[in-house]
């Protein structure tokens, strides 16, 4: 199977529709794109009329072979693009922008996002000290990363504040509770 790049696309197939003044009136809608293309995806929106975003944070990564998490730029919302548009416009720009998969919807209704809550987005991604978190939840199985504890799975029994988390790990046939910083913890 041939990758599409977005050098080998042909500016015929990328017929958009118009984007309309109206568009600032409609709410921001979520569209669900192939994993690491959200930028390929905003800049062929953006190129094409329709304001798009990515908001960006901070992720730490441990480089393979590495004991030092280094932090790296990555979009906070991973395989989301928000774009700006009108409902009609939902199917031609699904059919004719690549890597996308579908509009974000919670039942038969698209997933609308106000202004105002992009507003706070694009504020929070402007941040120096964003990032981005797993969705750690008490009592899910978890799995420390990287430390001594590396591999450990366990179940998350408290959030301490931003920076700690407690992982009940079971060894033995008993418990152990320890206190891990939450950076090196991801849900299973």
């Amino acid at each position: 199977m041939r990758e599409l790049s977005l050098n080998t696309l042909s500016p015929a197939i990328l017929e958009y529709p118009s984007a309309a003044p109206a568009a600032i009136c409609e709410p921001w809608r979520v569209l669900r794109v192939l994993t690491s293309r959200e930028c390929d995806v905003e800049r062929l929106l953006c190129d094409n009329g329709i304001e798009a975003l990515v908001p960006q944070g901070k992720v730490l990564r441990r480089p393979h072979g590495q004991r030092a998490a280094v932090s790296v730029s990555r979009p906070l919302f991973p395989s989301y693009v928000f774009a700006h548009f009108a409902d009609t416009d939902a199917t031609p720009i699904l059919q004719c922008t690549p890597f996308t998969l579908s509009v974000l919807r919670f039942g038969r209704e698209d997933a609308l996002i106000p202004q105002t809550e992009m507003d706070r987005v694009v504020t929070l991604a402007a941040q120096p000290e964003v990032e981005s978190w797993p969705g750690l939840v008490v009592g899910k199985p978890v799995q420390v990363m990287i430390g001594p504890m590396a591999g450990l799975e366990g179940i998350l029994t408290e959030i301490r504040g931003l920076s700690h988390v407690v992982v009940n790990v079971s060894m033995l046939g008993r418990s152990v509770g320890a206190v891990v910083d939450r950076e090196l913890v991801m849900p299973l």
